[in-house]
């Protein structure tokens, strides 16, 4: 069965052609060429007839000859001649006796047999006279003209014929290919027309010059051209739909971006895309007002270019930090700027600087510079502070009249008082105290806020001074039966600082605990050298802080809002003084606290180093750093503003920094910028921490990256590490689980074990205080939720092996806010390889990010 449409048309086109070069190119000149060459072997013969007969004829003559020649001179000669034309004879009588044989031609052969028997009949007689031979002459020359007579008849077909040859040489083939051409071209155009007006169709709809309802119908066709045709109408109608829609989304998309410039352009704040190569992508008027420019000016331009020009209109003594911290912005993609710089021209002014990378769908764009003017805050936090130190130090002159004219009444010098009077003036002198006190801290407020407040950096002995305080409040304790006791240990180290501050910050926050501690309760006063650090704890038995008070503890004028706040009193200043002081004398201050149970409030100071006369004259001259060598670090997480505040924090502490939010980018980063260490959070829901470390030991390019795990929470508003991680090989599972320390009492807090069974029966066989803490099985991270619930885990032994450690993140994470004033130790299990640490050893206590680059250092010195 022939295919149908373009493929019959196709497959016609070769065979016909085929088939008309076939028999009228080849077989009708073969034939024709036989036929022409049957009648010119016709006309040969009779030629040839003729010829041998005219021979046969002359022989019979020439025998004739020689018989009256020999008759008349007896000369044997004669018989020798007329032997040969005998011979001639016979010879040429076979031949034509043969020819008639192969050519039927009765009337010829009749003749021929009559003059061959005249012949013979003369030949025989005794008495050959001439007069004899005249009849054997006779009938030769009738056989001979009766053969040319045939020849002649046959020689207008022998002319015939060659001209067929001719013609079925050269014409027919000839015709032949100029009818297959003809053929093929017909059946060609058939199917090239129908696509030739396709394609101008199709061009006519991509000018627009006609629409999809315009397209003429394919018809009758049923071939393949008419289903293109089909298919062209539904594809036009379908482009016509989608263009429409797109045209539709265009114009909102028009009307959503002209709005958004006109946001950007009304924006306050001054706004500018940099591309990744650093060329000014988009600049709005306010960005470029405040350098005196138009937008026009910065488009299309590198900052490399514009850069100078930008920095020359800063103060002078901006325009040098300005250069650093942009050069840093520009070099490193993930870095976060946050700065304040002071514009000179063309209007003094004081700008915010803000910096992020943009991304789009994970990939970098370029990066925003954000400028905020905020001059007139500036200004009003300058007036705001000059206010309050003028108004402080106007009333303190009326306030110490009273009290010492209150103090003299009391003291009845002037005349003996009632009861009622006595009462109204201590109540006075109260009252009177109360406000000198509180102007007391606006005006160190106000000098701390404006850098009015000199602090002296000098060694202070912190034991000594703790113990003076604690015997100052101890009479006010025992007012109210509350113990207050002190844990100072031997040989403490000094600290850099001014001690009347010190004494501030800690007589504060005794003083506070006392205030909020019930009959009969506790306060503790702790401190410790930590990590080159003095931590001082004001522990207490009080009402505790919730969640939400705890977040805005440190703010201007806050507190807590329950029975005993009120019933108490205060400014809310306290704790916002003590924090401006601690962090001025480079140290952290936090509070942890639950309701009902209790609250400590904890502070750092840097601890006194004894530094050679050479270390002191360096220390003059070059700017603050961290110890040892500016070390490169990768940080890995998968929240960005923890990332953000993680780069921020660490580069003020001379690190150099990049970041990785996702394990291939962290992968990349690691083999291309081969940094000093990774800090990886074991605590993600975005990645498996333990697979990323798995990979980066399986790499030859990065197995020998260090690699430093860190927990990082929220301690008010700063973080900090905690000691709450462990690392173990399998094989050394048993020391691990000896040297974990946990808090106590922990009857009622189980052990969680998350890995397969035997790794839980081998953690059963090892662990000696099932009686104290009960083991709870988890056979997956899957598991923790339901099995562990709201209760909080003493310790958590986690097998890295088998697990997906996302899932442990999706838990881990409401566990420690849930849990945020216990301590729970995470155990991971696993082959880590060498380099792999933590960044704050198990037991080691917390360290504030403030002073996280310290310990990092001694990590990375601890890998190597």
């Amino acid at each position: 069965m022939l295919p149908r449409g373009i493929a019959r048309k196709i497959f016609l086109g070769y065979v016909l052609p085929l088939i008309v070069l076939l028999v009228a190119g080849l077989l009708v000149p073969v034939f024709l060429w036989g036929f022409a060459g049957r009648y010119r072997g016709e006309f040969a013969a009779r030629k040839e007839l003729a010829s041998r007969v005219e021979v046969l004829m002359h022989a019979a003559e020439d025998v004739a000859k020689a018989e009256r020649s020999f008759q008349r001179f007896k000369d044997p000669t004669f018989r020798a001649a007329q032997s040969q034309a005998r011979y001639i004879y016979r010879t040429r009588h076979q031949e034509i006796s043969a020819w008639f044989d192969d050519h039927p031609a009765p009337k010829l052969r009749d003749s021929w047999a009559t003059a061959h028997a005249a012949f013979l009949a003369w030949d025989r007689k005794a008495n050959r006279t001439e007069a004899g031979f005249a009849p054997v002459a006779a009938a030769m020359e009738r056989l001979n003209r009766q053969v040319i007579q045939e020849r002649e008849r046959y020689e207008p077909l022998y002319v015939t014929a060659d001209t067929i040859r001719i013609v079925a040489l050269v014409l027919f083939p000839l015709g032949a290919l100029v009818s297959a051409l003809s053929i093929g071209r017909s059946i060609a155009r058939s199917i090239t027309e129908p696509l030739e007006e396709l394609v101008a169709t199709v061009e006519r709809l991509e000018r627009r010059e006609i629409t999809s309802k315009d397209l003429p119908d394919a018809g009758d066709r049923d071939d393949e051209v008419g289903e293109l045709w089909q298919a062209l109408q539904r594809m036009a109608e379908t482009v016509t739909e989608r263009e429409t829609t797109l045209e539709a989304r265009s114009e909102a998309l028009a009307t959503t971006g002209r709005r958004l410039e006109s946001v950007l352009n009304a924006t306050n704040d001054g706004v500018a895309l940099l591309s990744r190569e650093g060329r000014f992508l988009l600049v709005n008027p306010r960005f470029a007002g405040f350098f005196g420019m138009e937008p026009e000016d910065l488009l299309d331009q590198s900052f490399a270019r514009m850069g100078p020009r930008l920095l020359s209109l800063f103060k002078a003594g901006d325009q040098e930090p300005a250069r650093l911290r942009l050069r840093e912005v520009l070099r490193d993609t993930e870095h976060v700027a946050e700065e304040t710089f002071s514009l000179a021209r063309p209007f003094p002014r004081v700008l915010r600087f803000f910096s992020a990378p943009v991304r789009t769908e994970g990939t970098l764009i370029g990066r925003i510079v954000v400028l905020r003017d905020v001059t007139r805050e500036t200004e009003a936090d300058r007036l705001k502070s000059e206010f309050a130190s003028t108004v402080s130090h106007e009333l303190r002159t009326p306030l110490t009249a009273i009290h010492g004219n209150v103090a003299l009444l009391l003291s009845e010098k002037p005349g003996t008082l009632t009861e009622d009077q006595r009462e109204f003036l201590t109540l006075t002198q109260i009252s009177v105290q109360r406000l000198t006190e509180l102007i007391t801290e606006m005006l160190d407020l106000s000098k701390l806020e404006s850098a009015g407040l000199q602090m002296a950096r000098e060694p202070v002995e912190c034991g000594p001074l703790a113990r003076q305080l604690v015997r100052t409040m101890e009479e006010q304790a025992r007012a109210r039966s509350i113990t207050l006791s002190l844990m100072v240990p031997e040989g403490l180290p000094a600290v850099l600082g001014d001690r009347d501050r010190i004494a501030q910050v800690l007589m504060n926050l005794i003083s506070n605990a006392l205030k909020y501690t019930p009959t009969e309760g506790k306060v503790i006063v702790r401190l410790s050298a930590e990590q080159a650090q003095l931590v001082v704890r004001v522990s207490d038995t009080g009402i505790g802080l919730t969640s939400e008070d705890r977040t805005q503890l440190f703010a201007k004028f806050f507190r807590a809002d329950n029975s005993t706040t009120r019933r108490v009193g205060g400014t809310g200043l306290g704790l916002v003084i003590s924090k401006a002081i601690v962090e001025k004398l480079g140290g952290t201050i936090w509070v942890e606290s639950t309701p009902g149970i209790g609250s400590t409030f904890a502070f750092t100071l840097p601890l006194l180093r004894e530094s050679t006369e050479e270390e002191r004259q360096a220390a003059a001259l070059a700017p603050a750093r961290v110890p040892g060598p500016r070390r490169f670090l990768l940080l890995i997480h998968d929240q960005t503003a923890v990332l953000h505040r993680l780069n921020h924090a660490l580069s003020q502490q001379g690190m150099i920094l990049s970041a990785a939010a996702v394990p291939a980018e962290a992968l990349r980063r690691t083999r291309d910028l081969r940094p000093d260490a990774l800090l990886i959070p074991p605590f993600t829901t975005a990645f498996d921490a333990f697979q990323l470390i798995r990979n980066l030991r399986t790499d030859p390019a990065t197995e020998r990256t260090t690699v430093l795990l860190y927990g990082l929470r929220a301690r008010g508003n700063t973080f900090e590490f905690r000691d709450t991680l462990a690392l173990a090989a399998p094989e050394r599972l048993s020391s691990a689980l000896a040297q974990l320390t946990t808090d106590e009492p922990a009857r009622n807090r189980p052990v969680v074990v998350v890995g397969e069974e035997a790794f839980f029966h081998a953690v059963q066989e090892l662990w000696q205080r099932q009686r104290l803490s009960p083991l709870l099985w988890c056979k997956s991270s899957d598991e923790l939720v339901g099995k562990v619930g709201p209760l909080c885990p003493l310790i958590i032994i986690y097998d890295t092996q088998n697990q997906d450690a996302r899932a442990l993140g999706s838990f881990a994470q409401p566990l420690r806010e849930r849990h945020i004033n216990q301590r729970i130790v995470w155990l991971f299990v696993g082959e880590f390889g060498s380099r792999t640490r933590l960044l704050v050893p198990h037991g080691a206590g917390a360290v504030p990010l403030d002073r996280a680059a310290t310990t990092i250092q001694e990590a990375i010195v601890a890998a190597i």
